[in-house]
């Protein structure tokens, strides 16, 4: 089956604040003992960010992708766009509805960006939808491997930890099933 195309949004032609760093690694397994254990030849789909912005903010963002690297790639460019043109002044509260509104910006953007297909996707479902899956492949093989291909394009998503810490203050916020945990040693 074909890879799902990178369809090109608009956070891909802003420019990256200096100072900041996208990281990927390779995905390797590791034994209880920390030892490595192996690797998946599947392709990354986890991303790790780090970024002192104009000296004020500083942003380190650890994304856990599903099913692909779509909704990674997008989150890692819209959401620190997105904090980067807000305005943090005003306080603890004004920083929390901040992180709040890029969180749910990111999710919405995607969603936009994923609606053609998923309209293409329903459309050819609908022309089909009389037929079993095996009638259906018989009858109409192209919009069958079409949908599949939708299928893996539209799939997919991101859990997403931050951690902000500005003006002196340090905020952690998270979607998905990934967590934070600190400590002082």
């Amino acid at each position: 089956m074909p890879k799902p195309r990178e369809v090109p949004d608009w956070t891909q032609r802003l420019p990256q604040a200096p100072g900041c760093s996208v990281f990927s690694c390779l995905n390797e397994y590791v034994d209880k003992d920390g030892n490595q254990a192996g690797s998946s030849h599947r392709d990354n789909e986890d991303r790790y960010y780090n970024c002192v912005y104009q000296g004020q903010i500083e942003l380190l963002m650890v994304l856990d992708g599903h099913d692909g690297s779509r909704a990674v790639n997008f989150a890692l460019r819209h959401f620190p766009s997105v904090l980067f043109r807000s305005q943090l002044d005003g306080g603890e509260e004004m920083v929390r509805r901040t992180i709040r509104h890029c969180f749910l910006d990111t999710e919405k953007e995607f969603f936009v960006s994923i609606d053609p297909a998923i309209t293409k996707k329903v459309t050819l479902q609908m022309e089909i939808n009389q037929f079993t899956s095996a009638s259906a492949y018989k009858h109409f093989p192209n919009q069958v491997t079409e949908i599949q291909q939708l299928d893996n394009e539209i799939s997919g998503g991101t859990a997403i930890v931050i951690a902000l810490i500005y003006d002196r203050m340090l905020y952690v916020a998270n979607v998905g099933d990934s967590r934070c945990s600190s400590g002082i040693t």
